[in-house]
């Protein structure tokens, strides 16, 4: 059977792809293609993203930000290369275990923040097994 969110991202082996989330999962419920945006470097696994509003495209989480991605929308589910276009990726966006320690946000954030990212991740059923 195809598994249309893993046969188009590349593996990086134990440490890599997916390596935030904890037990079983279904990974086409819990994952889903989406769109990154352009970028200089590249994508980590466990980025925390935020979606711009206008474009549907997401982007590393900014809590300064004002188009969108200032809120939680994903977690970068594989590590992706630069890139100077928009490229396809997956995305942890719902209903998902995970150990927090191993998630990245490429801005800095406070203690508050982080509380009202980590909120905004359970109100969408991804919680902190650790």
């Amino acid at each position: 059977m195809v598994d249309p969110i893993r046969d188009n991202i590349p593996t990086d082996g134990p440490a890599g792809s997916g390596n935030y989330l904890i037990g079983s999962f279904d990974n086409n419920r819990t994952n889903a293609q989406i769109t990154l945006a352009a970028k200089a470097t590249p994508y980590q696994v466990g980025t925390i993203l935020g979606q711009v509003t206008a474009t549907k495209i997401y982007k590393p989480l900014d809590p300064a930000a004002t188009d969108g991605s200032q809120n939680f929308a994903a977690i970068n589910y594989s590590r992706r290369p630069a890139s100077a276009s928009n490229q396809r990726g997956a995305g942890t966006v719902r209903e998902a275990t995970l150990n927090s320690n191993l998630l990245f946000y490429e801005v800095a954030v406070s203690a508050s923040q982080k509380a009202q990212i980590e909120a905004q991740m359970a109100a969408v059923g991804i919680v902190n097994g650790y």
